[in-house]
């Protein structure tokens, strides 16, 4: 295994005995519980299985159910099976047959990616049953849509499953790998020596290579989801720090306090997910947190308890998966984001000259979000719209608001503006007409 693929293993052994050693520790209260759903967990069989990959409603996953020994009798390597599981009918389908699976899957859309024994990578297609292998080599890889890059002798390529085209993307001169990949933009890490880590991005619209950093210590474990890209940055914190660089505005935010140590981020359209140790020098609590670039929300997925680690934290859309051994062995378990909703009613048709009435609820979920201020806005043209009145949530998140006089055929709908602990919403358009 080279140096850069032990550095996560490493940093998950070291943790797992220090949290198992240490003391208790009180949990933190999260931001805005109301964001996530009730934790579910997904599996309960007893096999041993790993590194949970979501796309959508499909988790693939490594499982060791019908593992075995190949090479070296006194240093063998292990086989095993990629299976995946459907979130919308639990149906849990085997994916290698031949229980010959040597890499850990990676999954987008209907499309499984994983690698045998000989570094060769294979993908299945889930809708239409096609098995087939990769004509290239490839390691460190990772999926979206029919791209999948990898590295291969230090460089970073993307391979194209329905062009059939392999691409080189990093230079000769640099020594690349741990690519990640969405939509148009690929990431990765390039080693300029043994502990200075840098991140690079490429635009596969553009063809443009842009340095992200440039700076002594470690910069690892860089994702994407083709505007953010959120990595581990080493250089001046010795815990870890997770940062996040905007690719169109070059803004770079810092995630969580630099007094914790963070690890494992990944991200889903501004969403961002960590595990994340609220106090490293005392002991290691793998805790995972979901940080919403839009509203500046950070929310406790799992609690800080030192005898249950989190690990294999992933996110895809508005579901959040990630594996516990809390029950004294390894499941999945599932999380996902509630966004508030704004639904109103207004009357269809009124006087000319009168106001309508707009009544509705603001929730999350089925809880109402009490005190908050929702507005009015209205467009006699369906496409210009102007603000009118606003008014306060009550205890049940339901509202009342005055519309504008109706001279002719008007519009209206209700925005939520967001808070600091509230995602933005708005509701649907009405169509108010005179009588």
């Amino acid at each position: 295994m080279s140096t850069r693929a032990m550095v996560g293993s490493i940093r998950v052994g070291v943790a797992v005995s220090l949290a198992i050693a240490g003391l208790g520790l009180t949990s933190a209260t999260p931001a805005s519980a109301a964001w996530l759903s009730t934790e579910k967990q997904l599996t309960t069989n007893s096999y041993f299985k790993t590194a949970p990959e979501i796309s959508g409603t499909k988790v693939a996953y490594s499982d060791y159910r019908n593992e075995h020994d190949v090479g070296d009798v006194d240093d063998p390597d292990t086989l095993y099976d990629v299976r995946v599981l459907d979130l919308k009918t639990g149906k849990d389908r085997l994916i290698t047959p031949k229980h010959d699976a040597y890499g850990d899957p990676r999954i987008s859309g209907n499309i499984v990616v994983w690698s045998d024994y000989h570094g060769r990578m294979w993908y299945h297609n889930l809708a239409t049953g096609t098995h087939k292998k990769v004509p290239v080599i490839g390691y460190n890889y990772e999926i979206d849509g029919n791209r999948i890059c990898y590295d291969r002798s230090g460089r970073v390529y993307v391979y194209d499953l329905k062009k059939k085209k392999e691409t080189a993307l990093s230079p000769k001169t640099m020594d690349s790998g741990a690519c990640h990949i969405k939509g148009s933009i690929v990431v990765w890490e390039s080693y300029t020596s043994a502990n200075n880590y840098d991140i690079q991005a490429y635009n596969l619209s553009t063809k443009k290579r842009t340095a992200l950093t440039n700076s002594t210590g470690a910069q690892q474990e860089a994702r994407t989801d083709g505007t953010w890209v959120v990595w581990v940055d080493e250089a001046t914190d010795f815990f870890g720090d997770v940062y996040a660089y905007n690719l169109f505005t070059h803004v770079k935010r810092l995630i969580l306090p630099s007094t914790q140590e963070q690890w494992q981020p990944d991200i889903s359209g501004g969403r961002i997910v960590l595990l994340n140790n609220p106090d490293p020098l005392h002991q290691t609590i793998a805790q995972a947190y979901l940080y919403d670039l839009t509203t500046g929300v950070d929310t406790a997925i799992t609690a800080a308890n030192p005898s249950d680690y989190v690990n294999d934290l992933r996110i895809s859309g508005s579901r959040i998966v990630y594996s516990s051994d809390r029950f004294g062995q390894r499941q999945f378990f599932l999380r996902t984001i509630i966004s508030p909703t704004v639904k109103a009613s207004a009357p269809k048709k009124v006087a000319k000259g009168s106001t309508p009435t707009i009544n509705g609820t603001l929730k999350m979920g089925t809880t109402g979000i009490a005190g908050k201020n929702v507005l009015l806005e209205y467009s006699t043209n369906n496409k210009t719209w102007k603000t009118g009145a606003s008014v306060v949530t009550a205890l049940s998140g339901a509202f009342s608001i005055t519309g504008p006089v109706i001279t002719k055929t008007t519009w209206v709908r209700v925005r939520f503006a967001g808070a600091t602990d509230f995602a933005p919403a708005v509701s649907a358009k009405l169509k108010v007409t005179k009588a």
